[in-house]
């Protein structure tokens, strides 16, 4: 619920500074499917290094903080090209 709304507030933020529909639909677009992809890989990361009896702490965090960075990075510019070009 809380990303919902955070991606509606970040489409209108983006809608009130580029004036701009598709920017802003790429943007709500990023956004909504880097949570859930991050939302994924901070849930299974952990089960992954739990069953292979490491510290799920100290290494989950940095794996789904990478994964996060990247697919954010990767889809907000693939969905650039695709929708803006």
């Amino acid at each position: 619920m809380n990303g919902t709304i955070w991606v509606f507030v970040m489409v209108f933020i983006a809608q009130m500074w580029f004036h701009d529909v598709k920017i802003s639909i790429v943007i709500g677009f990023a956004i909504a499917i880097n949570m859930t992809a991050t939302d994924v890989s901070g849930i299974t990361i952990p089960l992954i290094v739990k069953n292979m009896n490491l510290d799920s702490a100290l290494s989950a965090s940095v794996v789904s903080t990478t994964i996060a960075d990247i697919v954010g990075f990767i889809l907000f510019l693939e969905l650039a090209s695709v929708l803006l070009f």
